[in-house]
Protein backbone atom coordinates (compact mmCIF):
# COMPACT_ATOMS: atom_id res chain seq x y z
CA UNK A 1 0.00 0.00 0.00
CA UNK A 2 1.70 3.60 -1.07
CA UNK A 3 0.30 6.91 0.80
CA UNK A 4 -0.48 10.05 -0.79
CA UNK A 5 0.44 13.13 0.79
CA UNK A 6 -0.04 16.64 1.19
CA UNK A 7 1.34 17.96 4.29
CA UNK A 8 1.02 15.13 6.57
CA UNK A 9 2.21 15.62 9.76
CA UNK A 10 4.24 12.76 12.71
CA UNK A 11 1.23 14.56 14.71
CA UNK A 12 -1.07 12.00 12.42
CA UNK A 13 1.01 9.00 13.89
CA UNK A 14 -0.78 5.70 11.79
CA UNK A 15 -3.86 7.64 12.15
CA UNK A 16 -6.13 7.70 8.27
CA UNK A 17 -7.85 6.44 5.67
CA UNK A 18 -6.98 3.17 3.29
CA UNK A 19 -9.14 3.49 0.34
CA UNK A 20 -9.38 -0.11 -1.81
CA UNK A 21 -10.76 -0.37 -5.23
CA UNK A 22 -13.01 -3.24 -5.38
CA UNK A 23 -15.33 -5.27 -7.11
CA UNK A 24 -18.74 -6.41 -6.06
CA UNK A 25 -19.19 -9.74 -5.02
CA UNK A 26 -15.49 -10.04 -3.75
CA UNK A 27 -15.21 -10.03 0.10
CA UNK A 28 -13.58 -7.38 1.82
CA UNK A 29 -11.02 -8.89 3.16
CA UNK A 30 -10.19 -11.15 0.51
CA UNK A 31 -9.63 -8.14 -2.61
CA UNK A 32 -5.62 -8.16 -3.57
CA UNK A 33 -6.47 -4.66 -5.05
CA UNK A 34 -3.75 -2.38 -4.57
CA UNK A 35 -4.91 0.43 -2.30
CA UNK A 36 -3.97 3.58 -1.49
CA UNK A 37 -3.31 5.56 2.62
CA UNK A 38 -4.44 8.52 3.14
CA UNK A 39 -3.47 10.75 6.71
CA UNK A 40 -5.76 11.71 8.55
CA UNK A 41 -4.67 15.50 8.32
CA UNK A 42 -4.47 15.36 4.72
CA UNK A 43 -8.09 13.60 4.45
CA UNK A 44 -9.57 16.57 6.00
CA UNK A 45 -9.42 17.73 2.25
CA UNK A 46 -11.49 15.04 0.83
CA UNK A 47 -14.31 15.11 3.39
CA UNK A 48 -16.51 17.71 2.78
CA UNK A 49 -16.48 15.63 -1.30
CA UNK A 50 -17.40 12.93 0.77
CA UNK A 51 -19.73 14.15 3.28
CA UNK A 52 -22.30 15.66 1.11
CA UNK A 53 -23.60 12.88 -0.27
CA UNK A 54 -24.56 11.33 2.54
CA UNK A 55 -26.76 8.87 3.40
CA UNK A 56 -25.75 7.06 0.18
CA UNK A 57 -27.33 3.43 -0.26
CA UNK A 58 -24.82 0.42 -1.40
CA UNK A 59 -26.71 -0.55 -4.78
CA UNK A 60 -25.72 -4.34 -3.83
CA UNK A 61 -26.77 -4.73 -0.60
CA UNK A 62 -29.22 -1.96 -0.45
CA UNK A 63 -27.67 -0.96 2.99
CA UNK A 64 -28.29 2.60 4.01
CA UNK A 65 -25.09 4.27 5.30
CA UNK A 66 -26.34 7.38 7.03
CA UNK A 67 -23.01 9.35 7.44
CA UNK A 68 -19.64 8.46 7.15
CA UNK A 69 -18.15 6.36 9.28
CA UNK A 70 -14.24 7.40 10.04
CA UNK A 71 -13.56 4.36 12.06
CA UNK A 72 -15.23 1.68 10.36
CA UNK A 73 -16.23 1.11 6.63
CA UNK A 74 -17.33 3.14 3.70
CA UNK A 75 -18.10 1.51 0.47
CA UNK A 76 -18.97 4.06 -2.57
CA UNK A 77 -20.36 3.22 -5.76
CA UNK A 78 -18.25 4.18 -8.95
CA UNK A 79 -21.38 6.17 -10.08
CA UNK A 80 -21.16 8.01 -7.01
CA UNK A 81 -17.17 8.59 -7.26
CA UNK A 82 -18.09 9.77 -11.06
CA UNK A 83 -19.59 12.55 -9.26
CA UNK A 84 -16.98 13.66 -6.24
CA UNK A 85 -14.03 13.62 -8.86
CA UNK A 86 -15.95 15.85 -10.70
CA UNK A 87 -16.14 17.93 -7.73
CA UNK A 88 -12.52 17.07 -6.90
CA UNK A 89 -11.10 18.28 -10.40
CA UNK A 90 -13.17 21.66 -10.69
CA UNK A 91 -11.76 22.91 -7.34
CA UNK A 92 -9.76 25.63 -7.63
CA UNK A 93 -6.94 26.57 -5.28
CA UNK A 94 -3.46 28.30 -5.71
CA UNK A 95 -1.54 26.33 -3.23
CA UNK A 96 0.51 23.79 -5.58
CA UNK A 97 0.83 21.12 -3.31
CA UNK A 98 -2.51 20.81 -2.66
CA UNK A 99 -3.20 21.01 -6.04
CA UNK A 100 -0.70 17.71 -6.89
CA UNK A 101 -2.22 16.29 -3.73
CA UNK A 102 -5.95 16.07 -5.29
CA UNK A 103 -4.22 15.67 -8.68
CA UNK A 104 -2.48 12.40 -7.85
CA UNK A 105 -5.42 11.24 -5.94
CA UNK A 106 -7.60 12.04 -8.73
CA UNK A 107 -5.68 9.96 -10.99
CA UNK A 108 -5.14 7.11 -8.69
CA UNK A 109 -9.74 7.13 -8.30
CA UNK A 110 -9.64 6.96 -12.52
CA UNK A 111 -7.41 4.21 -12.97
CA UNK A 112 -9.01 2.69 -10.24
CA UNK A 113 -12.39 2.63 -11.49
CA UNK A 114 -11.23 1.91 -14.82
CA UNK A 115 -12.39 -1.94 -13.31
CA UNK A 116 -13.59 -1.44 -9.45
CA UNK A 117 -17.39 -1.43 -9.18
CA UNK A 118 -16.31 0.63 -5.75
CA UNK A 119 -13.58 2.35 -3.60
CA UNK A 120 -13.90 1.32 -0.32
CA UNK A 121 -12.99 3.47 2.33
CA UNK A 122 -11.81 2.05 5.39
CA UNK A 123 -11.20 4.52 8.51
CA UNK A 124 -8.68 4.17 11.95
CA UNK A 125 -9.78 7.39 13.60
Amino acid sequence: MKAITYKHSKADGLLGYELLPARYGEKWNQIEADSVFIYAGDFDYLMPYLKKHYPIVDPVTNDRYGYFDTTGFNPIAKALWANILAEMKAYQTKDRELKAFIRSLVTWLEIQLEWADEIIIFGNV
